[in-house]
């Protein structure tokens, strides 16, 4: 059942708001036994939100709007194109979709942010996203992907990096 799941979302990933993907869990961990690391697992994840959250500028869909001067009457048709096209990517946070700032210049997204989003695997949540560009990366000199978007040939290329599969 777990895999059906997983394959039917890995595409909708971002769209999924925490209510839905907490009736999933319930309904997958009803019949599954509790281990200890799955718990310890499900709180560090948390906890690295949490840093997340509260370490990183954050935007929400008005803030966009605002800094964009379109005059899209549907802010949320207008948000969710950039959003749906990989132009960026979003974190949530109790439903509402939160943008990490560094994607975005002069109010509109950076063309890198896409460039990467495409290489990255789709299987990859959104949060993971989050998480890949805000960890050290061995292929950037020990720099975090979101500081080197101005160098474009090496952050695609630790994009490509985690594209591929390991050896070994």
């Amino acid at each position: 059942m777990l895999p059906k799941l997983v394959a039917f979302y890995a595409d909708r990933s971002c769209a999924l708001h925490e209510p839905e993907i907490e009736k999933i869990l319930e309904i997958i961990l009803e019949d599954m036994p509790h281990f200890t690391i799955d718990v310890d697992l499900q709180i560090e994840n948390a906890q690295m939100r949490m840093e997340y959250l509260s370490e990183t500028a954050l935007f929400t869909a008005e803030q966009i709007y605002e800094m964009s001067g379109t005059t899209a009457e549907n802010l949320t048709e207008s948000d969710l194109n950039w959003d749906v096209n990989k132009k960026i990517f979003s974190v949530t946070r109790g439903g509402v979709h939160l943008y990490p700032a560094f994607q975005f210049e002069d109010g509109a997204p950076k063309p890198i942010i896409q460039e990467i989003l495409d290489i990255l695997p789709n299987e990859m949540s959104c949060w993971q996203i989050a998480f890949w560009f805000e960890s050290i990366n061995g292929w950037l000199d020990d720099a975090k992907p979101k500081d080197c978007l101005n160098q474009k040939e090496e952050v695609l290329y630790a994009a490509l990096q985690i594209a591929e599969p390991a050896i070994g």
